[in-house]
């Protein structure tokens, strides 16, 4: 039998390698672009049409490169999805009637809806973004250090700076999507038993107070989305800001190195070139982060919400049973709806039965 986990492993691992090629190639292309311009500057150098095939070479194996890499993600996510919902709903119906009566099924609503959502686009997704960006934020450092490493150090002081600040934010934004989601598994279940409900208060004509208790849950779920909206476009705006001060600051250095003679015209556009590079993980990891964090949780959240109330089976196992009666049974499993009513039953065939008895 074929292992269900290789597909899913291959998968994942395809799309690691295939990122961490395309990466190489976009250093590649940033780096031969200032290559190119100072042997456009220095009329003793040979044509620069030279260089244009193998520029053209690197353009069609990044394009291949990021074809891959989306078509094993996409695979990825879909078997990444596909069995830990797979695994959340066998533990659910593998709970006994008695713990899963106990719970509200909007849990679960909220659960395979929008807790589900989020661990796709914040914590799948997000791999393989703080896979690229770590990729290419390496390779861009080695060569800035192989080209100047006096900019190199001037990039690594400002990107210091914006990682700590932006790591405070990243961290309330965690604690913020975490009670995002709290918040909207209580408006499901409150929505949920509005709904069922909608019988009773039709009869008692509550609709007004009705409409009060939905407006209060809304207004709390909408402001809690409020306040992570905001503190995720302040992380936003935080790393934009460190970002443009990253490459614009490069930029003036290095243009004062060239009027020292200590660099080159086409090295300075290749730094810039490599910066963003370097200034997109710092601008943006902290919010990935951020987001991954938060998402990471609902892992946990959700085992427990699927372990909660799990009932051990404690029955009898009856190896041999003769004569069996069954004398106005009844039963039922919350006290409320019968399942047996006033059973009568008398076999008084002696056989060997073996059953196994969970009440």
């Amino acid at each position: 039998a074929v292992n269900p986990e290789l597909p899913f492993r291959f998968s994942g691992l395809s799309s690691i390698i295939f990122t961490f090629l395309r990466s190489a190639i976009y250093i590649l292309i940033s780096t031969s672009l200032g290559i190119m311009v100072d042997a456009m500057i220095n009329p003793e150098t040979e044509s620069i049409t030279g260089y244009l095939v193998p520029m053209m070479l690197l353009i069609v194996l990044s394009t291949i490169f990021s074809l891959c890499v989306f078509l094993c993600k996409s695979r990825f996510i879909h078997q990444a999805l596909r069995q830990f919902k797979n695994l959340v709903f066998s533990k659910m119906v593998n709970k006994s009637f008695r713990a899963f009566s106990k719970e509200n099924t909007a849990r679960y609503l909220s659960v395979f809806s929008n807790d589900m959502k989020s661990i796709e686009d914040n914590y799948l997704n997000n791999i393989f973004l703080l896979v690229y960006y770590a990729t290419v934020f390496t390779f861009s450092l080695i060569f800035v250090f192989a080209i100047n490493y006096r900019l190199a150090l001037f990039l690594i002081i400002i990107g210091s700076v914006s990682l700590l600040f932006s790591g405070k934010l990243s961290q309330k934004v965690a604690v913020l999507e975490k009670n995002v989601s709290d918040e909207n598994e209580s408006f499901m279940a409150e929505v949920n038993d509005l709904v069922s409900g909608f019988s009773v208060l039709k009869s008692f004509k509550i609709e007004k107070e009705t409409k009060k208790i939905f407006d209060n849950e809304n207004q709390i779920l909408e402001e809690k989305k409020r306040s992570r909206r905001f503190w995720s476009g302040s992380l936003e705006v935080a790393g934009d800001s460190f970002g443009f001060l990253m490459q614009i600051g490069t930029f003036l250095y290095g243009a004062y190195l060239v009027l020292q003679g200590q660099c080159t015209a086409g090295s300075v556009l290749s730094i810039v070139s490599l910066s963003s590079y370097i200034f997109q993980p710092v601008s943006y990891v902290p919010q990935l982060m951020g987001a991954f964090k938060a998402a990471g949780k609902l892992f946990d959240k959700i085992i427990d919400v699927v372990s909660e109330n799990s009932d051990e089976q404690n029955g009898v196992e009856i190896h041999r049973a003769d004569n069996i009666v069954l004398n106005d049974v009844s039963f039922s499993y919350d006290d409320t709806n019968e399942v047996l009513h006033h059973i009568f039953l008398h076999d008084g065939a002696s056989h060997r039965l073996k059953c196994f008895i969970n009440i």
